[in-house]
């Protein structure tokens, strides 16, 4: 099957900030991996394509891995705002009930022009925008790839209630795509609520990584540790939460806290937490800060998308321990058998008293975490549902030209 795989703004990289690169090239390369032909359309906003361009440059064999499965390659750079008539119907849109939501005059036709021109059998759009330019474009099947409910991010975000017209339009967009792939389970249940079939849960998956799991590994003191940059709402407000509920009890416990990720976007109160403890950065080599046995701490309490870190973390065999709201999606991660889950934030510091002084507790849940991993988020095992997408696209493939 020809595929034309949709992108906006962020790299195609399994090591950038934020998780929604890893999945961008992950899923390329399952649908390479599984024979499909690819044709790969990255569209971006001028300051996203300088950050795209910089990756390249400073990881250019990535980018040579990326190119490599693909049939072609094409990159566009959208203008600086839209024009006059994208600025009408925006507000036109506003004051009228819409089935779907507005999409830049120029990145429809756009759209439009790369399907006459590369004559694709489905399109697999990564995200809110792209999925739009793609349903408005063209009556090809469109796999919608959901990374998130944005009306609840937002709210979230912002301290603020959910955006109903929002909502609705965004539950209308997952109503209308060929399939659904998400890598929660909790929004994969909602979302199979609103449309029924044509929807399919597949996590991230990351390259196995070498780890030294012997015993006298978790001998020493444990480290916590806080994996993800600034610039994600879950990861800065997840960790807000953990220093003003938790770190008041943990900061007398004696263990030190390495945060890894860039930190650039932290507001003034957490960016005083930070200066407290250890913060790396962002670092491309995991390995280097992600020991095994170590607690790895995911205190965001709210089950919305799907946290990256907890695969990266199973990965390098480190304990989590996280509030179970925020790693719902995941159901492998279960308690006491691959990682420790509590209700709350403020339950955080109990269990981890409990696994600093517990080395063989410590011990068992590190190893099968890395189990799981290997079983669960490793793309060979993931393979047979990214088949099953396909599969389910072809057997109800619409019949009608190209455009609608």
């Amino acid at each position: 099957m020809r595929c034309l795989y949709l992108v906006s703004d962020d790299p195609i990289s399994p090591n950038y900030r934020g998780g929604a690169s890893a999945m961008y090239y992950d899923q390329l390369l399952a649908l390479s991996d599984l024979g499909h032909e690819i044709d790969l359309w990255h569209f971006a906003s001028r300051a996203a394509r300088e950050r795209f361009n910089q990756e390249i440059a400073e990881h250019p064999q990535t980018w040579s891995a990326v190119k490599e499965r693909c049939r072609s390659v094409r990159v566009s750079t959208l203008a600086v705002s839209p024009g006059l008539l994208d600025r009408l119907m925006t507000r036109a849109s506003a004051m009228v009930p819409q089935s779907l939501p507005p999409c830049r005059h120029d990145l429809q036709a756009e759209m439009a022009r790369q399907v006459l021109e590369m004559k694709p059998d489905v399109v697999w759009a990564q995200h809110f925008a792209p999925a739009i330019a793609a349903i408005r474009a063209t009556r090809l099947p469109i796999v919608y790839v959901h990374h998130d409910w944005l009306y609840r991010i937002k709210a979230l975000r912002n301290n603020r209630p959910v955006d109903l017209r929002q909502k609705r339009l965004e539950e209308q967009l997952v109503r209308r795509a060929a399939a659904v792939v998400t890598g929660s389970k909790t929004e994969h249940d909602e979302i199979a609520s609103l449309r029924g079939q044509g929807v399919h849960y597949i996590p991230v998956s990351y390259e196995s990584v070498s780890v030294n799991t012997s015993r006298g590994e978790c001998e020493r003191q444990p480290l916590l540790v806080h994996l993800g940059g600034m610039g994600a709402t879950a990861s800065r407000d997840g960790l807000l939460s953990f220093f003003d509920k938790a770190w008041p009890s943990v900061s007398q416990f004696g263990l030190k806290f390495r945060v890894v990720g860039d930190v650039a976007d932290a507001p003034a109160k957490l960016k005083d937490y930070l200066a407290r403890v250890e913060c790396t950065g962002f670092i491309s080599d995991l390995q280097s800060v992600l020991r095994p046995f170590d607690l790895n701490l995911i205190p965001w309490g709210h089950a919305t998308g799907q946290r990256t870190r907890l695969p990266v973390a199973f990965n390098h065999a480190q304990v989590v321990v996280a509030v179970r709201a925020g790693v719902a999606c995941y159901p492998e991660a279960q308690d006491g058998l691959n990682c420790r889950l509590v209700e709350t934030v403020e339950q955080m510091p109990g269990m981890i008293a409990e696994l600093a002084g517990d080395a063989e507790q410590r011990f068992r849940l590190g190893c099968a975490a890395k189990s799981t991993f290997e079983t669960s988020f490793v793309r060979k095992a993931l393979l047979p549902r990214y088949a099953e997408v396909l599969a389910h696209v072809a057997a109800n493939k619409p019949t009608g030209g190209e455009a609608p």
